[in-house]
Formats: structure tokens, C-alpha cells, sequence
């Protein structure tokens, strides 16, 4: 009986050592899936372009939108003035500026090109695409220049490249009143930062899928807050949310 007694003090004692061990093993691997599971995926984009996509600082104001709506993003540009697509494709065939490497690591891609003159542009696109993996996905940035609904852009869309209608958003605030030369540097055809950051409202919105008139509004940065009409905040955030009505209409268009 003795050693019956000693057998079962030993077996309950195993019995609550494994009970411990498995408990604490499970609260270890269920910490670390949930860690995983908790874990923000944060999206790499790379933006393709010349100044046109440069000058109004859309990179810039791309990121802190994304930081407005909880967006983890990383931005890299392949932005050189005066630079065609076809220029980045002979960049990405000699590997200049580490091109290759920007493409190949990128979730989401933006084309930008000099207006839709170039018969080469849709043939640069898909060469440069040949970079990517096979997951990212292409955008391509709309200009003033570029011509809504022409052959290039049908080409594009029928390749599944997503169109981003920045030349709308900016036609819309003309539409609205605001004057060519508050959207455009002094004397010049390229976007200044009011322009930039209303378009790149627009970009945001469209690439991740969220309402333009989900845009924060309390939070709007003080410089662009002197762009928008009105004598006091209360009536500039009232022109600020007739500029989002109109921006989501272009998106959902």
C-alpha cells in the first residue's frame, strides 16, 4: 500500500507538471500568433514619373494620407524631370538607379507619363512591368496631359491597369471656382502642392479602396487649409468636404 500511495503521489505530480508545461507552451505559441496576427501589413509603392508627379510633392503627401487613414506604407520614386517611361525602361535595362530592385520588392506600382502622346507608352509600361512580381499591382497617374478615355488609356484598362484620374480631381476645383494659377506653379504647367495634395487624396482613396469623404477632416494640414475657400475654418471645412464629395464621385466613377 505504501508503494500504491507513493506511485499515485508521483503520478499526480507528472500529471501537473505536464498540465503546466503544455499550458505554457500554448500561452507562448498563442502570444506569438497573436503578435502575427496583430501585425499591420505595411505596403511598398513605388511611383514612376518626371516632375509632373513630382513638383506638387504627391510622394510626400501620398504618405501622410496613408498615416491619416491607419495605412502602413513605404514610398520610393523613380521621379527624374523630363524623363519619358521609355527613359525608365532604358533604366531598368542597365539597372541605373536601382530600378530593378524597387520594382521587383513593390506592392503597388504608379505609371506616370508625359501626357498620352507617345505611341511607345503602353509597350514601355509592359516592359517595365516584366520587373514587378507578379502580385503588385499597376497604377497609372493621370495628367493634365493626358487624354480621359483615349486609346492609351482603353489599352491600359483593358490590361487591368488601374486608372488614377488626378487631371479630374483637378478640373473638378476649377469647376469649383479655384483659379488655374492656385493649382499650378507661378507661370508654369506644373502642379503646385494644393494640386499635389488633392490629387493625392485621390490617389489614396483609389489604391486602397476607401471614400474620399472618409478623409479626416479635423486633421487637414494648415497649408492646404489657406488653399480652400472660406473666412474661417468653419466655412474652409465645408469647402473641404464639397472637394471630397466631388473627389469620391471621381472614384467611384
Amino acid at each position: 500500500m505504501k508503494h500504491t500511495g507513493k506511485f499515485t503521489k508521483q503520478l499526480i505530480t507528472a500529471l501537473f507538471l505536464a498540465a503546466f508545461l503544455i499550458a505554457g507552451i500554448g500561452g507562448y505559441l498563442g502570444s506569438g500568433v497573436q503578435a502575427v496576427q496583430a501585425k499591420k501589413k505595411t505596403y511598398t509603392v513605388t511611383i514612376v514619373g518626371n516632375s509632373l508627379i513630382g513638383n506638387g510633392s504627391q510622394k510626400k503627401y501620398f504618405k501622410q494620407i496613408a498615416k491619416l487613414f491607419g495605412t502602413n506604407i513605404k514610398v520610393y520614386d523613380q521621379i527624374n524631370n523630363g524623363y519619358q517611361l521609355s527613359d525608365h525602361v532604358l533604366d531598368a535595362k542597365f539597372n541605373e538607379y536601382n530600378i530593378r530592385k524597387q520594382l521587383k520588392k513593390s506592392d503597388i506600382v504608379i505609371f506616370q507619363e508625359y501626357g498620352t502622346r507617345y505611341e511607345t507608352t503602353y509597350k514601355d509600361i509592359l516592359k517595365l512591368q516584366k520587373y514587378m512580381k507578379k502580385s503588385a499591382r499597376s497604377y497609372y497617374y493621370q495628367t493634365e496631359f493626358d487624354v480621359p478615355g483615349g486609346e492609351l488609356i482603353q489599352k491600359l484598362t483593358k490590361h487591368g491597369v488601374k486608372i488614377i484620374r488626378a487631371e479630374a480631381a483637378i478640373q473638378r476645383l476649377q469647376d469649383l471656382g479655384y483659379m488655374y494659377e492656385e493649382l499650378h506653379e507661378p507661370g508654369d504647367y506644373h502642379p503646385n502642392e494644393y494640386n499635389g495634395y488633392t490629387a493625392a487624396i485621390l490617389m489614396y482613396t483609389q489604391i486602397f479602396g476607401k471614400k474620399c469623404t472618409g478623409y479626416p477632416v479635423e486633421k487637414c494640414p494648415k497649408k492646404y487649409r489657406t488653399f480652400l475657400r472660406g473666412k474661417d475654418w468653419t466655412e474652409k471645412k465645408q469647402a473641404l468636404k464639397t472637394i471630397l464629395k466631388e473627389l469620391e464621385a471621381i472614384r467611384k466613377g
